[in-house]
């Protein structure tokens, strides 16, 4: 373990401790402002010199939504973040010092932040001149935020590092909201935070016994069989996986312990997003004191990922449990406003991509996701349409999600070599065995199980995939 990352786990674990003084300051305004105070100092110690990036942006920000146009304000600030991202990530070209890994985490969350509170404040306008007052808008409008308000949301102590995102309406409602108050904490972060120490000690364990500087040596490729270079994606994606799941759980128990996003559980709130129904009980539960003391909250508005995504059997579902709060910034300021609609998809693979980074290797794997996604529907479109015994029902489950989880272990190989020099000689290696697989021997399996099956054919219209059905 590197020294960053020691800074930033304990910069984690503070903030987890931190949160029990934070939720008894009851004044909004101080307790507004030690946020934001406490998330600046937690900025600065990860970016040192570098935290004038932050700076620039949410000062830019500022100034934007206390002068522009709402017409404007969110096509200048989606324009001017993702090119300061440029400019962030470039920076050594420009003559300016390399901003660290960290500090990198940090700019991507404040980007997703600022250019969503521009949607949020051009979506309230826009209704209220339109004179909207269905419950959802109402709940969803937010004031317009002041110069300071702006610092207050981009310096919230909670999620600066690594997210969970969440929008400027549920930053304001941990102010003026007494939910947190009447709600418990402690079970929700022993259900978040039990896990981590056992998932610490499996990321030491892989890093120690295969770890992912051995894949840059020249022994890796002169010594190691092919089939030893494939495997050694498995304990390469364990570490990955691991170091993710720490990072965010860690980061949505600083939430909860702060209060943020917690709404009642009658609301069903979604990550990122908050409350979806019952709105009405929102203000009545606010203002009721014994009801707000007999209710259930969840804190589901902050939560980014669940165990579920590693135990599905395909990879579509399995997607829909990894980084939800940042899935759901893809689907409403991305995917539900791109004008085109038959590219809509294309534009979210587009911003996730470039807001990912610059490095080949993230390309490498997010090029290779869409296109296996269309090559796993068609073919599990036609398994479906076969009847199987449950023997052969459950042997296909099992070598679906052996399957899948190598594959996505492979993907995010990737993500750990970075350099399109390291990414190519890899998989030149192992001779594009991985791709070849997954448009081969996935269809050679459904044309078996086709002409086992082919009797007992469904009608099509009976068959639809998970991700067909309306929610």
């Amino acid at each position: 373990m590197d020294w960053d990352d020691i800074v930033y786990l304990s910069l984690l674990f503070f903030s987890l401790g931190f949160g029990s003084f934070f939720r008894q300051i009851r004044d909004p305004v101080a307790k507004k402002w030690t946020s934001t105070v406490v998330g600046f100092l937690i900025a600065l110690i990860v970016s040192g010199n570098s935290i004038y990036h932050s700076i620039i942006v949410t000062l830019f920000h500022a100034i934007l939504v206390t002068t522009a146009s709402y017409k404007i304000m969110h096509i200048v600030s989606f324009t001017f973040s993702f090119a300061y991202m440029f400019f962030f990530r470039f920076a050594p070209s420009f003559g300016f010092q390399y901003p660290g890994g960290h500090t990198n985490l940090i700019q991507m969350i404040l980007t997703l932040k600022l250019v969503g509170m521009t949607f949020e404040l051009k979506d309230t306008i826009e209704g209220e001149l339109k004179g909207k007052n269905d419950p959802e808008f109402m709940f969803r409008r937010i004031p317009k935020p002041s110069f300071a308000d702006v610092f207050h949301y981009a310096y919230c102590y909670s999620g600066i590092i690594t997210g969970p995102y969440f929008s400027f309406r549920t930053f304001v409602d941990m102010f003026i909201t007494p939910f947190a108050k009447h709600a418990g904490y402690k079970n929700e972060l022993m259900g978040r935070l039990m896990i981590v120490p056992v998932l610490g000690v499996i990321h030491l364990l892989l890093n120690k016994y295969w770890p992912i500087e051995f894949v840059f040596t020249d022994e890796f490729y002169n010594e190691c069989s092919i089939w030893y270079r494939i495997w050694y994606t498995v304990p390469a994606f364990g570490q990955f996986r691991s170091r993710i799941y720490i990072g965010l759980r860690l980061s949505e128990g600083v939430c909860a312990s702060a209060g943020l996003g917690c709404y009642p559980a009658v609301t069903d709130p979604k990550p990122g997003k908050g409350p979806t129904k019952e709105y009405a009980a929102l203000t009545q539960i606010a203002n009721d004191k014994l009801a707000g003391e007999s209710v259930e909250y969840s804190y589901a508005t902050v939560h980014s990922l669940e165990f579920k995504a590693d135990f599905e059997r395909r990879v579509r579902p399995s997607m829909k449990y990894w980084n939800m709060s940042v899935q759901y910034w893809l689907a409403e300021f991305v995917y539900h406003r791109f004008p085109i609609k038959p590219y809509r998809i294309l534009a979210v693979f587009i911003v996730s991509s470039y807001w990912h980074g610059f490095y080949a290797g993230y390309y490498f794997t997010l090029c290779s996701v869409p296109m296996y996604l269309i090559f796993e529907d068609k073919v599990y479109r036609w398994i479906k349409e076969w009847e199987y015994s449950p023997l052969v029902n459950g042997i296909l489950d099992v070598v679906c999600y052996l399957y899948k989880i190598s594959l996505m272990g492979y993907w995010a190989f990737f993500f750990r070599l970075l350099t399109f020099e390291a990414s190519w000689r890899y998989i030149c290696s192992i001779f594009f065995l991985p791709h070849l697989a997954s448009m081969s021997g996935a269809y050679v399996v459904s044309v078996i199980l086709a002409k086992l099956y082919g009797g007992s054919r469904k009608s099509r219209r009976d068959v639809p995939l998970d991700h067909d059905k309306r929610q």
